[in-house]
């Protein structure tokens, strides 16, 4: 995926596809376990994103990943989570910056994690829907930190890089720059875990931040990672299961 600077073996062990009728990247999202729960698709020259019709809210792994340490490192979205994992961080994505907390706190818990660094989007300041400004990047993670119940902390790529994936593919981030940086980031205390999570009403119609309903069965003819450089689409079935 020459787009985004992702190395094609780390396409390949995520299991990114190309779907020739959607023409874009397809990421299968998946549960706690493992087991794909959506499809969310990326098209390459425009950036453009969305799920499958019918897709469940998923965290973005490498199959079979299980922590080496009892840290992770979670990202805003499929690309930020591979350009961590590239560089040998234990990285989990989440599909938004205000989505995840109860599927982090499941695999959290499946797989003894202790503690969370949360990497966030170094966004400019937004209007909000009923007013005022936020940075959704920083507040999400923030939001976050209190919402998982472990010591958390913040951490923002290098001024003058918006994200994670950009720190990667223009400014040759790698395991040891990005310690670094992490090293001057505060732990959090722990926090209570909340009854209940909720993105809020004013933001739950956004269609990259939630999906109901399952996708089981649901065929896809997806390419291989091979294709996503070469331009080939050869076929490979995907097939999505709750």
């Amino acid at each position: 995926m020459r787009e985004l600077s992702i190395p094609c073996d780390m396409l390949a062990a995520m299991d990114v596809r190309w779907d020739a009728a959607a023409k874009a990247a397809a990421f299968p999202m998946r549960d706690a376990e493992g087991k794909v729960t959506g499809i969310r698709y990326r098209q390459l020259k425009t950036a453009k994103k969305w799920a499958l019709k019918g897709s469940k809210d998923g965290l973005f792994f490498i199959p079979g990943f299980i922590p080496i340490s009892e840290e992770i490192v979670v990202c805003e979205g499929p690309t930020d989570m591979l350009a961590a994992a590239s560089v040998g961080l234990n990285a989990v994505g989440r599909s938004a910056c205000l989505t995840g907390a109860a599927l982090l706190r499941d695999f959290i818990k499946r797989h003894h994690v202790r503690r969370v660094t949360i990497i966030a989007d170094d966004d400019p300041p937004k209007p909000k829907p009923g007013g005022g400004t936020w940075r959704p990047g920083i507040d999400g993670a923030k939001k976050l930190a209190a919402d998982l119940g472990i010591a958390a902390r913040i951490v923002l790529p290098f001024p003058g890089f918006k994200d994670i994936r950009e720190w990667y593919a223009k400014g040759g981030l790698t395991k040891e720059k990005f310690e670094t940086a992490a090293k001057t980031a505060n732990w959090s205390p722990v926090f209570g875990v909340p009854k209940k999570f909720c993105i809020g009403a004013a933001l739950a119609d956004r269609d990259d931040r939630c999906w109901d309903g399952g996708i089981e069965g649901e065929q896809r003819n997806l390419s291989s990672c091979d294709s996503l450089t070469s331009g080939q689409e050869t076929a490979s079935p995907l097939t999505t299961n709750n």
